[in-house]
């Protein structure tokens, strides 16, 4: 070993280590990990600094911080509850706190802080839905980069059982119930997506949308390639029911049938994952991230607020 250091002009170590920014063969879950993020940010938001700022460069700070600090790790590992506790608290400290260390009441609560502009916040990101929104977008490239090198390995769309070997996957793999409300399939041969159960027409899946059909189907778990077929190059619907419907379900399957049926298909091509927000762009993390928060019932002005020639320190109290 020694000869080759010497070889190839280069340094021997040993696991765990540090590549890329990265941990090596460090547990995923380890707190320990996080160490350089917090000491960083603890760094970056020295207790000095509060002589100098108003209230309005305080967030600004904070928001730079955030933008560089943890996004790295954010985009592969889920951060822990009581590190992401910390450094929310490290920065509430900064934002709410005066000259000396004494108690500072604050203004309004840390989620409001940390909510979208539009929606009336400051603009903090909060770190478990940033965090969220970055591993989705595995998930998004897990469904689109489908001949990619990293997709070969011990990667699946199934919820992940096992002990070992896809640790950090399982905790992306979580995400999928909340990501899978904001994606939709466009259809191409069928043989990815399923009939009852993914979404590919409507605003919901037809399990969702015919609860009642869905019971008495035969075709529960079957694809749209098994169900569907193109003689005359005529689209033909094979779908089986246990049952003929009943006298108040006809209206249902009247729905039912006009809806698929609505539909125009080529069977050419694979099918395709859509982003629900922005059929035509693709997958964002920001505007995924936005839609993590709920819309607010009424219309924050927002624009004329952040966007015009009020200092900051003056927009923060509006």
């Amino acid at each position: 070993m020694g000869e080759l250091v010497v070889l190839l002009g280069c340094r021997q170590s040993s696991l765990p280590m540090t590549y890329l920014g990265l941990p090596l063969r460090a547990e995923f879950k380890d707190r320990a990990i996080w160490n350089p993020i917090l000491e960083k940010i603890e760094r970056r938001l020295a207790s000095w600094k509060h002589l100098y700022l108003s209230k309005g460069g305080k967030v600004t700070l904070l928001k730079s911080t955030l933008s560089t600090l943890p996004t790295y790790y954010l985009s592969l590992f889920s951060i822990p509850v009581d590190i992401a506790n910390r450094i929310d608290k490290l920065q509430w400290d900064f934002l709410w706190g005066g000259i000396d260390e004494s108690h500072k009441f604050n203004l309004v609560t840390w989620a409001h802080v940390c909510g979208p502009l539009k929606f009336g916040g400051l603009g903090v990101r909060n770190l478990r839905k940033f965090n969220q929104a970055l591993l989705s977008k595995w998930l998004w490239r897990y469904g689109t980069e489908t001949n990619h090198l990293w997709r070969r390995g011990r990667w699946c769309t199934k919820e992940v059982t096992v002990a070992y070997g896809v640790s950090v996957w399982r905790t992306i793999r979580q995400g999928w119930p909340a990501f899978f409300k904001s994606i939709i399939f466009k259809v191409g041969n069928g043989n990815r997506i399923k009939l009852w159960h993914q979404l590919w027409c409507g605003g919901c899946t037809l399990r969702e949308a015919f609860s009642e059909l869905y019971s008495c189907s035969c075709n529960k778990d079957s694809y749209l390639a098994d169900v569907m077929s193109f003689p005359n190059q005529r689209l033909h619907w094979d779908l089986r029911f246990y049952r003929e419907p009943q006298d108040w379900e006809m209206e249902q399957f009247d729905i039912f049938w006009n809806l698929i049926h609505s539909m125009t298909f080529t069977s050419e091509g694979h099918d395709k994952l859509c982003w629900k927000l922005t059929k035509n762009k693709g997958f964002k993390v920001s505007e995924y991230y936005l839609s993590l928060f709920l819309t607010p019932d009424y219309l924050f002005p927002w624009k004329s607020m952040w966007r015009s020639k009020i200092p900051s320190r003056v927009a923060f109290f509006s």
